[in-house]
């Protein structure tokens, strides 16, 4: 008896029913569902697969027949059958690639070849080579001339849930290896690929044994395929074949210079050297001969350009494609520096690599790789250095020494490896500014110190302000960037120095009487001149009577010293962003000085010191203030307007003084 199984969507009671229905019919014996034994399961279970082992046959042997009556029909009639039977396994093929660029990104260029089809696809999951731990989750695709992965994208929507991985040539260099099942790694194959290897489980024995005989036998048809073509071509010609006329087709011009063009890049393609450099690949990377694999990479480009774009170059092309990425690869990873990991080679390493990424068409990639390693070498180098307390200028001088040394070999490389890639000339700017904020953040802390004087940080802001104007020869000017970031530091310095000089010149004036100054030797007196001059008051002997006299107080010798100096450390620091913070204090420091003079000359106290007083308001306007104002011009090129308009006070002080005096008379 044959019982004849249909597939119903539903649970196994509800197949159970249905065999249990056509076996009442069959053997007029009533059997219901709850009566059925273990034993009759099984039983029932045994007859459906015999049934469709038998359909399968049948389907075998009718499949084994129409393919004898078309090889039959072909043999008759090549031009008619053949084509039809193509019509009829196009669609199906076609179908096949359709569904693998619904699910996997990135896979458009594998699946243009002409007759190219998929054999079988599944989940996999990946384990590494050595731990046997899972890896990841992949979807592999088993391609009548191919193996190709994808591995899983999580989180996304929609149909495409894979993404392109590798795709690996069914040649005479790729091997399946079984492995033993080793703990939790069971079902699993090796795929052996010179020079990758991967591991890949399946979820069940079932499942590893398809995959096996899936890839085995694939591969043994895609090896044999060019045998058949060879024998075929190499065969008689039947005479019952004509050539068809061109009259009779009007696209066979067309079709005549597709197949002309398609037999040229046969022919260019079937050159010895060129099937060997995969393999000659391979060898000089595994060897680490990169000058040699760049090379044939080149002479490799160079002829393929001059291939017509067929299927068959693309093709080609798939197989030396992996080569150059493992290259890449190879090359970024030595230019690669991860934290943590000494620096290895020297900048004749990162040269050489530099210039084979170049040469790869990896400029920009080269041009970010060389930077980041240069960024490395350079922090190591600064944050290498130690700060000694009340040395700030020593420091900064090594500082500067240390970071522009390392600018200016960075840029001269660059400019060596990259002269013909003008668009990596971005990535050069932003690394150097990237950089000079870390150079000023250093700069910052040990300068605009609380221990630091003024003429400390006018100095350290002087030898760095050098260096970035040297640098502009190189191309970069960072003269600006410098001032933008010490600007708000600056502002606040300036004006904690103004307000600290104004209350020791209030001090010193408070302490002062209004008495000329007195030497008791001739050497006090001298020194004291000397360094008057030295400040650039040449004109102070005229202010000496007495030999040993000055008639001049202490408290203005002290404020005139303390106001060139500040102005000297000031013009050290001045650009025209801080011009204005500049010029107020400038102003404002004088002032105040000249409304302490007012206060002494209204003051009842001093009513009788007014010419001596005026005599030292003259010594500070018209000797001290254009002093100034022409070391102001020198430095900055222009006069300070706001300096020369003290010059009146000198007429509003002797107006003060004479009506002051007219009062004491009346």
């Amino acid at each position: 008896m044959q019982l004849k199984i249909c597939a119903m969507p539903g649970n196994k009671c509800t197949c159970l029913l249905m065999i249990h229905q056509r076996l009442s019919r069959t053997m007029s014996t009533r059997i219901t569902p709850s009566l059925l034994t273990q034993q009759g399961k099984y039983l029932i279970w045994k007859e459906k697969c015999t049934s469709s082992v038998i359909c399968l046959q049948n389907k075998k042997s009718l499949m084994a027949t129409l393919a004898e009556m078309d090889l039959t029909a072909t043999k008759v009639d090549t031009g008619t059958n053949t084509k039809a039977v193509k019509k009829q396994e196009e669609p199906t093929n076609v179908q096949g690639l359709m569904s693998i660029l619904e699910k996997v990104e990135g896979c458009s260029s594998i699946t243009q070849i002409p007759g190219r089809t998929l054999v079988y696809e599944g989940d996999l999951v990946e384990l590494d080579t050595e731990t046997l731990s899972p890896l990841q989750r992949v979807r592999v695709f088993l391609l009548n001339d191919s193996l190709m992965v994808a591995t899983w994208v999580a989180n996304r929507r929609g149909p495409v849930r894979h993404k392109f991985q590798a795709l690996y040539e069914l040649d005479e260099s790729f091997a399946v290896v079984n492995v033993r099942d080793v703990g939790s790694a069971k079902n699993a194959f090796k795929v052996l690929k010179f020079p990758d290897s991967h591991m890949y489980q399946c979820d069940s024995p079932k499942t590893k044994k398809l995959w096996w005989d899936k890839i085995e036998e694939t591969k043994k048809a895609k090896l044999s395929k060019p045998m058949q073509m060879k024998e075929v071509s190499s065969g008689p010609a039947s005479p019952f074949l004509e050539k068809p006329s061109s009259k009779s087709n009007p696209f066979q011009e067309a079709e005549d210079d597709e197949s002309l063009q398609a037999e040229k890049t046969v022919d260019m393609l079937d050159v010895d050297w060129l099937k060997e450099i995969p393999d000659d690949l391979d060898v000089c990377i595994a060897q680490r001969d990169f000058d040699g694999a760049v090379d044939l990479i080149d002479k490799t480009k160079e002829y393929l350009e001059q291939c017509p774009r067929t299927p068959a170059l693309m093709e080609y092309r798939l197989k030396f494609e992996p080569r150059l990425k493992q290259l890449s690869e190879i090359l970024t990873q030595e230019l690669r520096v991860s934290a943590g990991t000494k620096l290895q080679g020297g900048p004749r390493a990162t040269r050489k690599a530099v210039h084979h990424l170049i040469r790869l068409g990896k400029s920009t990639q080269a041009a970010e790789l060389f930077l980041k390693q240069r960024s490395v070498i350079l922090r190591h180098s600064l944050q290498g250095l130690k700060f000694d307390h009340g040395a700030a200028t020593p420091f900064i001088k090594r500082l500067c020494a240390i970071f522009f040394n390392n600018v200016n070999s960075t840029i001269r490389d660059f400019s060596n490896a990259f002269s013909k890639c003008s668009g990596c000339y971005s990535a050069l700017a932003v690394w150097c500014v990237t950089e000079f904020e870390f150079f000023m953040e250093l700069f910052n802390k040990e300068t605009f110190t609380g221990d630091n004087t003024l003429p400390v940080m006018a100095a350290c802001i002087e030898i760095t302000f050098k260096h970035c104007t040297e640098l502009k020869e190189q191309g970069v000017d960072l003269s600006y960037g410098f001032h933008s970031l010490i600007s708000s530091e600056l502002n606040g310095v300036l004006m904690r120095s103004k307000e600290k000089l104004m209350e020791n010149n209030k001090r010193s004036a408070v302490e002062d009487m209004w008495k000329p100054m007195v030497f008791e030797e001739k050497i006090h007196l001298d020194k004291f001149l000397t360094e008057m001059a030295d400040m650039g008051i040449a004109s102070i002997n005229a202010y000496v009577y007495d030999e040993l006299n000055v008639s001049l107080t202490k408290a203005t010798a002290q404020f005139s010293q303390s106001y060139l100096d500040y102005l000297d450390s000031v013009l050290k620091m001045y650009h025209r962003m801080n011009h204005s913070i500049i010029v107020k204090c400038l102003s404002e420091l004088f002032k105040a000085q000249l409304l302490y003079i007012e206060a002494s000359l209204k003051s009842e106290k001093y009513s009788k010191e007014h010419k001596f007083i005026l005599k030292n308001a003259h010594f500070l306007l018209e000797t001290v203030l254009t002093l100034a104002e022409h070391r102001f011009e020198e430095i900055v090129g222009q006069p300070c307007t706001k300096l020369a308009h003290l010059h009146r006070e000198l007429h509003r002080l002797k107006g003060v003084a004479k009506h002051n005096t007219v009062a004491a008379y009346v």
